[in-house]
């Protein structure tokens, strides 16, 4: 019983005896059956093409720009992150949050440090988290703009749970109680337990390098 080939190694490129003696491997490992040389060729580099990374896609240091280009292709939902306290009410968009445990029922939203309405909230012990439908793209701007954070629900309709402003329209929301504020780099990480939720029907607004898209799109 013959033995099976060794498998190709991978060779340094314009290694030709290396390369001569690869193929002289593969003429002679082919089932009794000798390839012709150009054949060897294609087959060696075939082996050896796909074992390598293509080094147009990869940097050596990674720079702040490029991270933001790089994670801007993971497709996000839009919120909306409100609060309301002595000092006033607020809000902020947002799309760095996601669900963090089921027990308890734990979520997990990033602020920015100097965001005005982070203060809002370790004043208040809460929070609010509004998932934007797709045609709420408007409101999204509001809430990202300089607009003084006390103005910003002024002119956006919406309710009260637990005494955290729910803007009216909204996907999905969920209200917070402030559990923990934790450092992380430029951000603060706020994790909240969910004491009151709900949704509704509809398509979510998204987010996707750079620019605001919907399903539909």
């Amino acid at each position: 019983m013959s033995s099976a080939p060794a498998p190709a190694a991978w060779l340094p490129p314009g290694d030709e005896r290396a390369t001569r003696a690869s193929s002289e491997r593969l003429m002679a490992g082919a089932g009794g059956r000798a390839l012709d040389s150009s054949r060897a060729a294609r087959v060696l580099h075939s082996k050896r093409d796909g074992a390598r990374y293509n080094p147009c896609s990869m940097v050596s240091t990674p720079d702040p720009e490029l991270f933001r280009e790089v994670f801007g292709y993971f497709a996000t939902g839009v919120a909306v992150i409100t609060s309301a306290g002595p000092g006033g009410a607020g809000g902020m968009t947002a799309n760095a949050l996601c669900s963090l445990s089921l027990d308890p029922l734990l979520a997990l939203v990033c602020f920015q440090e100097g965001a005005r309405t982070l203060p809002i909230v370790r004043e208040a012990g809460r929070f609010g988290v509004n998932v934007l439908a797709a045609q709420q793209e408007h409101l999204a701007g509001v809430f990202a703009s300089k607009v003084p954070e006390e103005e910003k629900l002024e002119s956006v309709e919406h309710t009260f749970e637990h005494g955290v402003p729910i803007i009216s329209g909204a996907l999905a929301w969920a209200v917070c109680s402030l559990r923990d504020l934790i450092a992380g780099g430029d951000h603060t990480i706020a994790v909240g337990e969910v004491i009151a939720m709900g949704h509704s029907a509809g398509e979510p607004l998204i987010w996707y390098r750079g620019g605001y898209r919907s399903l539909t799109c």
